[in-house]
């Protein structure tokens, strides 16, 4: 549709351009006609001209009009809204069209000539005015009629995320946004309000409603930085469509996106739906398109324990981008502040390094308590055009420091074990493999703590001390199902596997429990093949496939993929046990876990008599020294409860309105009680979709599985078919054992509180008394007061609830000395009820007494960007523009195009005055010649 910032300019346009009409229908009118025989002989030399002279009359009215029509237009500074291109220009021909017309018919002398002329006007005017309706005239509100006169409210969404802060001599991509967003607000008219929103967030609460003058909205933008965090096109699209609700006295809303339009993001197939709720919008990109970085992409421990007899081995990935040069990366490790290893790395361009540092650690651990060490790589590029974002350049986390790490192991035999007398338990080759046995007075002293019981043996005191249980060869759990229930529903990690005297049937008696139990699958009463003992002339062994091989449980960090699976191809197997991972065995599963969260949120009965009784207590389901007090499990049941509260008081609410009077619009604000059920259903589908159970391996024959896992509310089960020291396979003498090391490490790691989070992710800890409020030290050296919260109904804590910035952040005590080290701090939450507080020197002063890390998606630092065209095909939409670089955003908005055309309508008048006296001077010229003798 057409549209005009002054649109009574158009309209004196319209009316000026009908005056050359008039006046010539005027002038006929003003002299009559009257028959002269002396005139008869000049009709001969009149007739030869007539045509001419007809001709030149009328293109010299259309000139004159179309000059004071394109005037009007220019003055009213047209622009064009939606519609399509063929309909915009069939518009303007029949415009010319009728326009035509209407000169013809006041030329023409002939009856016939008029009335050809006008039913070609009145058919120019129908279709003008079909085309004005299709093009949207009848839209009179909203967005796409704004001006650039009319106050409006501008949303602007400022991309502030890690690679905005990529950059050259020029300046960074951020610097340009910042300038740009600066130009738009001194270009809004009067009257208008302005929304700044970061779109990666601030360390600092932002408003999320208008500022009120223009002046707030530029300190804004001025006070906004660079975090480290994503800034995705869903969040712009979510950010833009809930502050667009806001502020109802402006009803025009002007949506601008600034952005560097980082490819790993916006590469986005489902961007035009995104957008497709938003009136207006237009996406500016920022910055130079250059990508070279030299960025370090990750930084773990290996297995996520350092061991204080053995070195640890540190692996960091360094990453170099597309667009860039080779060059020369020199990075060192630093351990507590102080450097212990260095490398230098040769990089070429879209190459991925693994480094390794190989680091001891000397201090002193308590062997009950974890020990926390602050782990920092530095890189830095001989080549500074190969490296645009420094940010990136830095990563840290805390790794924690451990000894005599506390696993029981559970077979046939326990601690009566004995291999000269041939009493060897299923276990014994993963007690060796985590613990091997040495006489060796310097014989280093092993991370693990093995604690040996049999199944009748095992008690709460022996599994409330345990970061993992293994259970291996045992015939049936029998009464130890209850108390191996709790401690992994309570977050324990177990190691189920068979051989020995594993019986399935037994199991599935003991331990199934409808798939309530210790299971994650059922099993069927007959086994996969037999022993070499058993069958020694039928042996059918089998092995395990590598397709199925994809967990990260198989993948190492340095080794080929390929020799990987190979590896496990190798293994001859002789028994398992058959696991049924059947669709239909998976549905039930999913069904009965429902059923149980929902009683344990308190939103019904839901499952059976018989099921409720297997559910534990809550009183008596807290004897697991490692429990988190808090887990988004507990978080997740609890806002169930919630809302079904809401749903109960809603009801009573709205039996009451049926014999009290109220306002309509109140009723209509409460959710039908279907509305709730179907919420409520969908979050505990979701829920129980989180304990479906996985194959991580399968053997060769009948694709049957070799390793489950399964989440059993906060805890974790894992289920190998086979045996590990009997013979019912060979994995015992090949390296495929360290599967088994890996896998016990990572699990006895679990158990660990969390100190490492992403950018952005909500930290909490747990207050060591529900008054005591503490400094929180920012990485980028800020800091407040953090007081404690309720983490749930009975549970209080510290939260942090996004942290933007990469780094450490620091929980000191007030009046603490902020330059002791915080992350040799031993306090965790949930660990054990000490504070973790410990005295300096002088006895006054308290030290830092917890400490995260937290670290930058890298994501944010592939710098490349994708190109306008390609994002404008992603958006595929009429109220979506995406600018080109340099071009500025529009206050008629991102819908609105043409808003050149004043200046075009401004070329057609003088086009229009030029011609015109052309054939003008000819007319005269000419007359003239004829009066010649």
């Amino acid at each position: 549709m057409f549209g005009f910032d002054a649109y009574s300019f158009a309209i004196a346009g319209l009316v000026a351009a009908a005056s050359p009409l008039l006046i010539h229908l005027f002038n006929r009118r003003r002299f009559r006609q009257v028959e002269w025989a002396a005139m008869d002989f000049l009709r001969k030399a009149i007739e030869r001209q007539k045509r001419i002279l007809h001709l030149r009359d009328w293109l010299l009215l259309i000139l004159r009009m179309s000059a004071l029509i394109c005037l009007g237009l220019a003055l009213a500074r047209p622009w064009i809204s939606g519609g399509s291109a063929w309909m915009t220009s069939l518009f303007v021909v029949a415009g010319l069209v009728g326009m035509a017309g209407m000169a013809a018919m006041a030329i023409n002398q002939g009856f016939k000539a008029r009335a050809i002329a006008a039913t070609v006007s009145l058919f120019s005017l129908v279709a003008i005015c079909g085309l004005w309706w299709s093009l949207g005239a009848g839209n009179t509100g909203g967005a796409g009629l704004a001006s650039s006169l009319n106050p409006v409210h501008a949303i602007l969404i400022l991309d502030n995320s890690r690679s905005m802060g990529a950059g050259v001599i020029s300046g960074t991509r951020w610097d340009a946004a910042r300038k740009s967003s600066l130009e738009f607000l001194s270009s809004l008219p009067p009257g208008s309000r302005a929304t700044v929103l970061p779109l990666a967030g601030s360390s600092d609460s932002w408003p999320t409603d208008p500022f009120r003058s223009m002046d707030d909205a530029r300190q804004a933008i001025e006070q906004i930085r660079v975090a480290d965090t994503i800034g995705s096109p869903r969040l712009a699209a979510e950010l833009a469509l809930e502050a667009s609700r806001t502020s109802t006295d402006l009803p025009v809303k002007r949506v601008v996106i600034f952005s560097d339009l980082q490819g790993a993001l916006w590469k986005d197939a489902s961007l035009k739906e995104r957008f497709e709720e938003l009136a207006d919008v237009q996406i500016v990109p920022c910055g130079t398109a250059d990508s070279g970085n030299v960025h370090i992409s990750s930084l773990a421990v290996e297995d996520g324990l350092i061991s204080v007899e053995t070195p640890a081995r540190i692996i960091a990935r360094i990453e170099a981008g597309a667009d860039q040069t080779p060059t020369t990366v020199y990075a060192r490790l630093l351990a507590d502040r102080t450097e212990v290893a260095n490398q230098v790395i040769p990089l070429l361009p879209n190459q991925q390094y693994e480094a390794e540092f190989f680091w001891s650690y000397d201090g002193q651990v308590d062997p009950e308590r974890p020990q926390w060490v602050e782990l920092t790589l530095e890189i830095s590029s001989e080549t500074p055009e190969a490296d645009l974002l420094l940010a990136d350049n830095r990563r840290t986390i805390l790794a924690p420091v451990l000894t005599a790490v506390p696993i029981v192991f559970v077979d046939q035999w326990g601690e009566q074990a004995n291999a000269a007398k041939g009493q060897i338990g299923e276990t014994e080759a993963l007690q060796h493999l985590l613990a091997p046995r040495s006489t060796s007075e310097f014989a280093h002293r092993p991370l693990y703590q093995v604690i040996r019981r049999r199944i009748d043996e095992l008690d709460q005191e022996t599994l409330a001390q345990a970061r993992c249980v293994v259970i291996a060869g045992i015939e049936r759990p029998g009464v130890a199902t209850q108390l191996l229930l709790e401690y992994v529903r309570q977050g324990g990690p177990l190691l189920i596997c068979a051989g020995g005297e594993f019986d399935p049937r037994g199991w599935m008696e003991d331990a199934w429990l409808d798939g309530e139990g210790l299971l994650p699958l059922p099993l069927e009463t007959e086994f996969l093949g037999t022993t070499p003992e058993e069958s020694p002339s039928q042996l059918s062994p089998f092995a395990i496939t590598s397709e199925s091989l994809n967990s990260e449980l198989f993948q190492v960090e340095g080794e080929d993929p390929q020799a990987i699976k190979s590896l496990f191809e190798s293994v001859l197997f002789f028994k398992a046990v058959k696991a049924n991972a059947s669709q239909e065995s998976i549905d039930a599963i999913l069904q009965s876990v429902q059923q149980r969260l929902a009683f344990k949120a308190g939103l019904g009965s839901g499952s059976s008599a018989d099921q409720q009784s297997r559910l534990p207590a809550a009183q008596t389901v807290n004897w697991w020294n490692w429990r988190a007090p808090i887990t988004p499990l507990r978080q997740e049941l609890q806002q169930l409860a919630e809302l079904k509260r809401t749903e109960h008081d809603q009801f009573q609410q709205k039996s009451t309105d049926l014999t009290q009077p109220s306002e309509p619009q109140s009723r209509n604000l409460l959710a039908s009680p279907q509305q709730f059920k179907t919420q409520i259903d969908e979050r505990l589908s979701q829920l129980a979709r989180r304990e479906t159970p996985q194959v991580l391996a399968r053997y060769s024959t009948d694709n049957l599985p070799f390793l489950i896992e399964r989440q059993v509310e906060d805890g974790r089960v894992l289920f190998c078919t086979s045996g590990i020291t009997s013979d019912w396979n060979l994995i015992r003498l090949s390296p495929a054992m360290f599967m088994y090391h890996r896998l016990l490490t990572q699990m006895a790691s679990q158990s660990l509180p969390q100190r490492n989070f992403e950018a952005g992710s909500r930290i909490q800890w747990l207050a060591p008394t529900t008054s005591d409020s503490l400094l929180l030290k920012r990485p980028e050296g800020s800091v407040n007061v953090v007081s404690v919260e309720a983490l749930s109904s009975d549970v209080y804590g510290y939260i942090v609830r996004r942290p933007v910035m990469s780094g450490l952040y620091e929980f000191q005590s007030q009046g603490s000395d902020a330059s002791a080290n915080p992350a040799r701090d031993e306090s965790t939450p949930g660990d054990d009820s000490q504070t973790g507080n410990q005295s300096t020197a002088s006895g006054t002063e308290k030290r830092a007494i917890y400490s995260v890390a937290v670290s930058a998606p890298a994501i944010e630092s592939s710098l490349e960007t994708l190109p306008t065209d390609e994002l404008a095909e992603l958006v595929s939409s009429t109220h979506v523009r995406v600018l080109a670089a340099g071009e500025k955003p529009l206050l008629t908005g991102g819908s609105n195009r043409g808003q050149s055309l004043w200046q075009l309508a401004i070329g057609l008048m003088i086009a229009s005055l030029l011609l015109e006296m052309f054939v003008a001077s000819r007319r005269t010229f000419s007359g003239r010649k004829g009066a010649q003798p």
